[in-house]
């Protein structure tokens, strides 16, 4: 099921829908919009990550810049991304140490620990976070290889001009 405003359904790559000749131009996007700079990013992490986020960005900010992911505009979406790791794997450990129920001093009826939930949204939004920057593999498998100036397997320049759909061939047996 897709997210809010989705129309229940999640959107299909703009690839998929050229190769079902269903894609209208109208709503493609010719040239994605650049943010890279010329010079190198700034890797250094930023000040306010605590211990556990900066260990989190040295883990990755490695991966995405040697694979030419990494632009400076991005610098807060990943602080976002390490700091959700972080808090995640915080009250992971938390719940591990005092249990996954607390007991309410008062009433004495048995709750969940409160920081179940807080682990679970942040894993939510690690986990979006870390698609944004092709850290899951689905995400990967849906991004091109930088610099390989390869576009889908499936693009043909000429219909894509003259904005033909795809023909197929297909095989007829006869019986």
């Amino acid at each position: 099921m897709g997210g809010k405003g989705s129309g229940g359904h999640n959107r299909l790559p703009a690839a998929v829908k050229r190769a079902r000749g269903t894609l209208k131009k109208s709503r493609e996007v010719s040239t994605p919009v650049s943010l890279a700079g010329e010079g190198p990013v700034n890797t250094a992490p930023p000040a306010h990550l605590t211990k556990g986020a900066k260990a989190e960005w040295a883990r990755v900010v490695g991966l995405l810049d040697a694979a030419k992911l990494l632009v400076e505009a991005d610098r807060t979406a990943l602080a976002l991304y390490c700091t959700a790791v972080d808090r995640a794997q915080r009250a992971e450990l938390q719940v591990e140490r005092e249990g996954m129920t607390l007991e309410n001093p008062t009433t004495g009826a048995i709750h969940a620990h409160p920081l179940l939930a807080v682990a679970k949204e942040a894993r939510a939004q690690a986990l979006r976070y870390g698609c944004e920057f092709g850290l899951t593999p689905a995400s990967r498998s849906k991004m091109p290889a930088p610099g390989s100036g390869k576009e889908a397997p499936d693009a043909d320049p000429l219909r894509d001009f003259l904005g033909a759909p795809k023909l197929e061939l297909v095989s007829s047996s006869s019986k």
